[in-house]
Order: C-alpha cells, then sequence, then structure tokens
C-alpha cells in the first residue's frame, strides 16, 4: 500500500481545488469592481444632496431671517411715527387742558374786580405749566447736566409717593455728549413712566454705572411685574427699543429677585476725557 486513501488523487488536490476562491474569476472581480464604484457613487450622490439641501436649509433660514429683521425695522419705522404722533397729540392736550385753560380763566378774570394776588397765582400756575412742558420736551440745561443729576431731578415729584433710592458710579474725568444724554434720559422716563402707571409699586431702585467703555442703567421696582412676552405691542417697549437700537445698545427686561421687574439697559461707548483731566 503507497498509505494513500482509495480515490484521493494528490495531483488533483493541489492542481484543481474544489475550494477554488470565486474571486479569482475575472467576471467574479469585475461585478465587485462594479458594486464597489456603484457604492463610492451612491455615497457622493448622497454627500452632494446632503449638502446642497443643508446649504438650501441655511439659505432659507437667512432669508427667514432677514425678511424678519425687515419686518422688524418696519414695524419700529411705523412705530416711531406712532410715537411722534402720540408724543404731539399728548403736547397738545397739556397745552389745551394745562396751559391754555389757565390763561383762558387769567382772561376771564382780567374783567372783573379780582385782587392782584389772585392774578398773580394764576400767572405763577400758568409759568409753571409752562415751564413742566419745556422740560418735558427737552430736559432743562442738558449740555450742561450730569445724567445722574437728570435721572435724580426726574424722580423728585415722584418721592411722595415711592421709596427712591438711587445709586451711581460716575467716572468725573468722562462726560457723554448730548445725544446719548437725551435717549437714555427718554428711555429712564418711559421705564420709569410704565412702573408709575402699571407696575403698583411701592418702591424704585436705580442703578446707574458709567465707564470709558460702557454705560449700564438699571431699574427695579416692587411691583406686580410681568410677563416679559406681554408687553411688546405696546407703545413703550417699542419706543425703548428704538432709542436703543440709536445708542447701538441693548436691554432686557426680567424678574426681580424678590418680586416686580427690572430693567437693564448696556450702552458701549468710546468717551474722551475732558480737557481738565488730560
Amino acid at each position: 500500500m503507497d498509505g494513500t486513501c482509495p480515490g484521493y488523487s494528490p495531483v488533483l488536490y493541489f492542481s484543481n481545488p474544489s475550494y477554488m476562491a470565486d474571486w479569482q474569476n475575472p467576471e467574479t472581480i469585475a461585478t465587485w469592481i462594479a458594486i464597489v464604484l456603484a457604492a463610492m457613487a451612491l455615497m457622493v450622490t448622497a454627500n452632494v444632496w446632503l449638502t446642497r439641501l443643508y446649504l438650501q436649509r441655511m439659505l432659507k433660514t437667512q432669508q427667514e431671517m432677514a425678511n424678519a429683521e425687515i419686518n422688524h425695522q418696519k414695524l419700529l419705522l411705523k412705530t416711531s411715527v406712532t410715537i411722534q404722533e402720540r408724543e404731539r397729540n399728548r403736547m397738545a392736550l397739556e397745552l389745551h387742558d394745562g396751559l391754555l385753560s389757565k390763561l383762558s380763566i387769567l382772561a376771564l378774570a382780567s374783567h372783573g374786580n379780582q385782587p392782584i394776588a389772585h392774578y398773580s397765582e394764576l400767572i405763577n400756575n400758568s409759568v409753571q405749566t409752562a415751564r413742566a412742558i419745556s422740560h418735558d420736551l427737552c430736559p432743562p440745561l442738558i449740555e450742561e447736566a450730569l445724567l445722574d443729576h437728570l435721572l435724580i431731578n426726574h424722580l423728585q415729584p415722584l418721592k411722595r409717593d415711592f421709596t427712591i433710592r438711587f445709586w451711581a458710579s460716575m467716572h468725573p474725568q468722562y462726560s457723554l455728549n448730548t445725544k446719548v444724554k437725551l435717549q437714555v434720559f427718554r428711555i429712564f422716563q418711559e421705564v420709569v413712566n410704565n412702573i408709575v402707571k402699571h407696575a403698583a409699586a411701592h418702591t424704585i431702585d436705580v442703578y446707574l454705572r458709567l465707564s470709558p467703555k460702557c454705560l449700564v442703567l438699571q431699574v427695579v421696582d416692587d411691583g406686580v411685574g410681568f410677563k416679559p412676552d406681554i408687553p411688546s405691542k405696546g407703545l413703550g417697549l417699542h419706543n425703548i427699543e428704538l432709542r436703543t437700537q440709536l445708542l447701538q445698545g441693548s436691554f432686557r427686561f426680567q424678574p426681580a429677585q424678590n418680586q416686580g421687574m427690572q430693567f437693564i439697559l448696556r450702552v458701549p461707548l468710546q468717551l474722551p476725557k475732558l480737557k481738565r483731566y488730560e
């Protein structure tokens, strides 16, 4: 015996193995190459499609944001016109019901036999009314006055009904220009008027900080507060927003620590030193 099993052929085992790999077949290799190329083409196509979809969505989002900004600017422009008309109507009403009514009473009294003291009182009341209207249109000596003095003077009449606390940190070697002072003062007026009319508050705290790079104004009340999305329909908030944009600043309303609401205004600055400090 030669040590081999019957029917077993060594030559056939090495030259024609039954488990010969199919990939050695040229047709099989070509098929696999085609599959790989098709998969790569599919991946490239999917990547291009996803990139295009992403760019389309990004462009759509940018367009929506641009449209929203345009609509917002249109709303602010419309609001500014409405605010101007409201202010004109308010001033006309104050002139009619305040100053003109007092002058009419004075004119009627001049035909009677009233004592001089009576005329003097009517004249003084008329002068005070005219002065109040003038101060409301433009704060007195705003070019020379410091911002903290303007805010304090505006709060003075409210001390009869509110507890007022005021803190200021001002750099004496720096001064705001008239434009910034006037816009900040108008914003402050609007915030305080909202507190007086709607907050049912007892205390108003004001914090003012002025540095060469930034102005921060914070007004806090202990009133009923409001949800930040509620007052957005009113002219007051649009007025604040419009003036803040003119200052290239930012503002926000948020709940106070205990109760009420706090308003925070930030305005970026580039203040020159006053000459006497240079």
